[in-house]
């Protein structure tokens, strides 16, 4: 009887703990200085990235329950020179990037503070079609793919807050 009973708190507390283990987000902040990419043609193509990358988080949390009125603030500061030079020099598929340092921070809660960097790559961001070769226009001129690698840099911010 006792190890059964110990047997379902331990199922309990596991099933339980992701969702203990969540952080509640009340706001989230996504900066890029544009003015500092030099490249026309990379500032045409990521001009948007802030308001977009801050939506696609929004989005996974509010799914997962995590937006609230009172929680952590996710702060987001996107490399601008990673983005310029996706434009300029690509020798490899794994140049093209899209690199942010993401700020966990709480006014209320001390311990719930967190501070890591996001790396996606044209691998992380499935730019390749179903043979394993990049998919055409992938780094210039397709919106699917910019829309790939802000999803996947959402994912994994939204992933770290669990």
């Amino acid at each position: 009887m006792f190890r059964k009973a110990l047997i379902t708190t331990t199922a309990a507390l596991l099933i339980a703990s992701p969702a203990l283990a969540t952080t509640p987000v009340h706001q989230i902040e996504v900066e890029t200085d544009l003015s500092a990419i030099a490249n026309p043609e990379a500032l045409a193509y990521w001009g948007g990235i802030a308001p977009d990358l801050q939506e696609a988080i929004a989005a996974r949390l509010a799914a997962d329950g995590q937006l609230a009125p009172e929680g952590a603030t996710v702060s987001v500061d996107i490399d601008e020179l990673a983005l310029a030079n996706t434009f300029q020099t690509l020798t490899s598929d794994e140049e093209a990037v899209l690199v942010g340092q993401v700020n966990v921070t709480s006014e209320t809660d001390n311990s719930d503070f967190d501070s890591y960097i996001v790396t996606v790559n044209t691998s992380a961001a499935h730019a390749f079609d179903k043979d394993g070769k990049l998919k055409k226009g992938a780094y210039f001129d397709s919106p699917a793919y910019y829309v790939a690698m802000v999803n996947a840099f959402a994912n994994q911010v939204v992933a770290r807050l669990e």
